[in-house]
Order: C-alpha cells, then structure tokens, then sequence
C-alpha cells in the first residue's frame, strides 16, 4: 500500500519523476474500500468489498515490479525492508505502547474488546514477534497482517523468479510467468488436501497467495496497452466476473480457506482490480477536486490502514449516545454493529478517513521524523 511508481520525463532539460497517477487513484479506491469493509457496511457490500480488495493491493505492488529486479534481488529486497517491514516496524511498536494507556482510558477494555493490559512478560513476547515474525501486533492493528504478506509475496516472486530464469535460462517474462502459476497451484493443493504446515502461522496460505496476486500484477502491466484496447469489454465483464463468485460463495483471503474459495479468488481478485484500474485510468486526467481527493488519498494509504481501526473510536462514541449505550462499547472491535442505524457505516467511513488524514498531517507538522512515511 505504500509503493509507488514513478515515470522519467524530460522537463526544461532536466530528468525529472513523475508519480502514476492511475494507480494513486485505484489505491485510493482500495483504502476507501477496505475501511467500508472493517465498518458494518451492509452484507451484500461487504461480501463483494472482501471478493477482491486485498487482492487489488497485491497486484497493484506487483505493477510495479521490473525485469531489473530480477538481476538485482538484493537491491530489491533492501528496497521492501525500507518501504514495508520498517513502517510496519515501527508503527507495531507504537501501537504495542499505546496499549495499556488505551486500556486504562477505556478506549479498548476486558468486556467489549476481549482484551486485557499487557504484563512485561507479554509485551516482550508480543515484541520478539512483531520483531522476527510479524505477527502477534496489537489489534488495533490487525491489518497488518497484509504488510507481512506484501512483504513475503514480494520477496518470494523476485527470489523465484530470478532463480528460474538463471537455473532453467528462460526469459524473464517467462519465469515470472512460470513462478505466478506455481504458486498458484501450490495454494489449490493446500486447500484441496488440507494440508497443515507446522510453524508457519496459518499455513502461510496467505502468503502464498500473495505471491501469485504480485505476479499477475506485473504479468498485466506487461499487457497494459490490451487494457486500453479492451476497456469497454472489462468494464462489462469485471462485474460479473466478481459478482457471481460472492452469489455461489462469499469469499475473502481468509487464512483456513476452502477449495472453493481458491477457485473464485482469483477470478474476483485480478477482475476487481481490472475493473478499479479502468475507472482510475481516464479520471487521472481530470483536475476536479474529488480527484485531487483521491490522488491524496491514494498516497496516504498506510496511514489510513495504520489508524483507522482506532479512529472508528470517536464515530463509536456517537453512536454510545445515540442508542444510550455504555460508553465503553466503543472497545467493540472493529465497530459498533447493531440493527439501528445501518446507514451509520457511511459515518464510519468518512469521519475515519478524514481524522487519518488529519492525524498523518499532524504527525508531519510535528516533524515527528521516526514515525514519517515518505511517499
């Protein structure tokens, strides 16, 4: 979520880079779909949302991958340390010390939450595993799940990928080709035969599977003048291509996943994105404030996955009084469902959004340099 791609132009002489904007509004797109998702959307919405927009993030840091970091790995895992583990580092501690201040405020508690304070003991447990595992963070940052997976997805295809083209001197298209469908497979035998690996937190299926999602994403940038010439086809036929899987099975990249579940994901998957992709390319054109909106939002994505589960804190709070609920039901994790109100997930979705906004830009003015994310 945090990648970017940047084009070489030439601009009064000088070379220059230049951001893709496309992709800064399909990210956008995505961040605004995955908070609609964490929030008490409705069911139908829910279930499509979940259909493919995990997915959508792996294969837009698939798009961009290059040939270039075939032959040079190394550089490009030094490059995935500094733009995901190291945020992801950081941020994990700074929520594992918030913890506790939080449980004494309320904010998270014991009844609704179904969490307690940590003890030293814990909270050294929880560090060597966020530290070397990337796992057991708090949960007000559940998502970061993702970022291991990114991470892991990332590594294995450059790493495959470079392996296959040296070992069996085929192309690098090729390989990458090979490598996507591999994993593919691999993860249809994992859910087909059940298979339980020991260690690996959840069989590492998720992981697997974001190596294939990564993949793809740099195989469709391959063909990305065929996205042009077939625009109007995929915006007709993604649609479908996601709805019908969530009528026979609501799917999600869930980590105990089913054999059905390996069918329709990649198809709702590579379709969700194509279709976000068709309707980001032609509005990067466009000057209007919503779009500016998007782009900005679309940069700022890893704030919004950072702080979002905590600042669904105060539209809560809202909601406590207008049910005359107790107050610490904003521990409710990730928000307040109830039947009253169905329309609140709009709320949810705006207020989150604008206060992550609010809170990145507070953490720049403050100069807070540790914490900073460039984008």
């Amino acid at each position: 979520m945090i990648e970017k791609e940047k084009k070489t132009i030439l601009k009064g002489g000088v070379l220059t880079r230049q951001r893709n904007q496309t992709l800064d509004i399909l990210k956008g797109f995505g961040i605004i779909l995955m908070v609609i998702g964490h929030n008490g959307a409705p069911t139908w919405l829910h279930n499509t949302i979940y259909s493919f927009h995990m997915p959508l993030f792996f294969i837009a840091s698939g798009w961009f991958f290059s040939e270039k970091d075939i032959d040079e790995p190394i550089d490009y895992l030094k490059r995935k340390i500094k733009g995901i583990y190291w945020p992801y580092l950081k941020w994990s501690i700074v929520f594992l010390f918030l913890h506790n201040i939080l449980f004494y405020l309320g904010v998270i508690n014991e009844k609704y939450s179904n969490q307690t304070a940590y003890d030293m003991n814990v909270f050294i447990k929880k560090l060597c595993n966020v530290v070397f595992f990337m796992r057991d963070f708090d949960q007000l940052v559940a998502t970061y799940w993702f970022l291991r997976c990114l991470l892991v997805g990332c590594l294995m295809f450059c790493l495959c990928s470079s392996l296959v083209h040296k070992i069996l001197r085929v192309e690098k298209e090729c390989s990458t080709r090979l490598v996507s469908l591999f994993f593919l497979i691999l993860c249809g035998a994992i859910a087909y035969f059940q298979f339980k690996v020991p260690i690996v937190p959840n069989n590492g299926y998720r992981e697997l599977l974001a190596v294939f999602f990564v993949g793809m994403g740099y195989l469709i940038k391959k063909k990305e003048s065929a996205l042009s010439r077939y625009r109007l086809l995929i915006i007709t036929m993604a649609p479908i291509f996601i709805i019908l899987p969530v009528l026979i099975h609501p799917i999600e990249m869930i980590p105990d996943i089913s054999f059905i579940d390996w069918l329709l994901i990649p198809i709702a998957g590579i379709s969700g994105f194509l279709l976000v992709y068709q309707i980001s390319k032609p509005l990067s054109s466009w000057r209007s404030i919503l779009i500016q909106m998007l782009i900005y939002i679309g940069r700022r994505t890893f704030y919004i996955m950072t702080f979002h589960v905590l600042l669904f804190k105060p539209a809560s709070y809202l909601k406590t009084c207008m049910l005359g609920m107790d107050w610490h039901a904003i521990g409710c994790f990730p928000v307040i469902t109830s039947k009253d109100y169905m329309w609140y997930w709009i709320v949810y979705t705006i207020s989150t959004i604008v206060f992550s906004l609010m809170l990145e830009r507070l953490v720049s003015h403050l100069q807070l340099k540790p914490l900073r994310i460039k984008f």
